[in-house]
């Protein structure tokens, strides 16, 4: 196996272990669910919850996922976990493409260590509380990052979201500052540190959206990260949606903007073209789901919400967690780059 490191010092915070402890736990891993010797391991980077790991091994190529709240930074419960599981099988039965679980296969293993058919239970170093893990198929594919999203693409991926959207499993709401329809109070959490011109565009966009009744906006369950990075497609044209850590429930068009501002549109493409991108998005998924009309009269005011929930927990994150990373930057820039762009379009 290669013996470069796993991580970097910043992903390695999410579980606080180093890289000997993480190769000891990786093997424990490959011995539970049977998936051979390994040969490679590698952390992905992206993302701000959980520790994900790709594995190669002498059986294939896997992804392991440490499971950890963003929120409350600690491993999450076994409860939350077999949510986490409960979402992916629920959307898989729904027509949504998400990756294959793999189950847990060692007989040796004792009742303590295995729940359910999926989850592999470990006490780790350095860490108060059990860790709760899976495995799943690595599905290889590029994100939309990496190849930009065609019209055909969001139209295709619109019609996911108003499935998940339209779906029976049953969420709470928990309060996520990344999310549009928490912007008041993911502002008052960063107001300090904010600085122009994103100071500005966001004291506009607050003048709007508190005169959003969201009473009156149909809730339901939400992906909540519904954007380019989470969503993957092979040179089959095959799909598939990632990341399940932040299900929640809140308004529909609250994930209707984020898909919006994080997949349709790109503020580094020109004006014309991310119309084109947001009116393919939206028709798509009102042909599906049927949006009411006050839905429609605020939902250019939830995509710049969108933005603002972007850059306002990403700065906080930089400046007070000391989150010095690029994808940390990336969405510091993309959201108030976004904001930029919206008020040149008048959503």
């Amino acid at each position: 196996m290669n013996k470069k490191p796993l991580f970097s010092p910043h992903f390695a915070k999410r579980l606080n272990l180093n890289q000997e402890e993480m190769l000891e736990l990786i093997n424990k891993v490959l011995s539970a669910y049977q998936l051979g010797q390994l040969v490679e391991a590698e952390g992905i980077e992206v993302g701000y919850e959980n520790v994900n790991i790709i594995l190669k091994t002498t059986s294939g190529k896997y992804l392991l996922k440490i499971l950890i709240d963003f929120i409350l930074k600690k491993p999450r419960s076994l409860v939350d976990s077999r949510r986490y599981i409960e979402t992916m099988e629920s959307f898989r039965a729904n027509g949504i493409p998400v990756p294959r679980l793999y189950p847990v296969l060692a007989s040796s293993l004792n009742r303590d260590e295995v729940m359910d058919t999926y989850l592999f239970k470990q006490q780790v170093p350095h860490n108060p509380e059990p860790v709760w893990m899976l495995v799943m198929e690595f599905f290889e594919g590029l994100d939309f990052i990496e190849q930009p999203p065609s019209l055909d693409d969001i139209r295709t991926v619109a019609k996911y979201l108003a499935i998940i959207n339209s779906s029976k499993l049953v969420r709470q709401p928990v309060y996520d500052p990344w999310q549009p329809h928490y912007l008041m109070r993911s502002y008052e959490e960063s107001v300090d540190i904010l600085k122009e011109p994103a100071k500005s565009l966001i004291d506009d966009i607050l003048h709007k959206f508190k005169n959003i009744d969201q009473e009156k906006l149909p809730t339901s369950v939400i992906h909540a990260d519904f954007m380019r990075n989470n969503l993957l497609k092979n040179t089959q044209g095959k799909y598939c949606l990632l990341d399940f850590g932040v299900v929640n429930a809140g308004p529909r068009i609250s994930d209707l903007a984020v898909f919006l501002a994080g997949f349709c549109m790109d503020p580094n493409d020109a004006l014309d073209k991310n119309r084109l991108a947001y009116e393919a998005g939206l028709a798509a998924y009102d042909q599906a789901i049927h949006l009411s009309d006050y839905e429609k009269k605020h939902l250019g005011t939830m995509v710049d919400a969108a933005y603002a929930c972007f850059h306002l927990p990403a700065l906080y994150e930089k400046i007070v967690e000391d989150n010095q990373t690029e994808e940390n930057e990336y969405w510091v820039q993309m959201g108030e780059a976004g904001l930029v762009m919206t008020k040149k379009m008048g959503l």
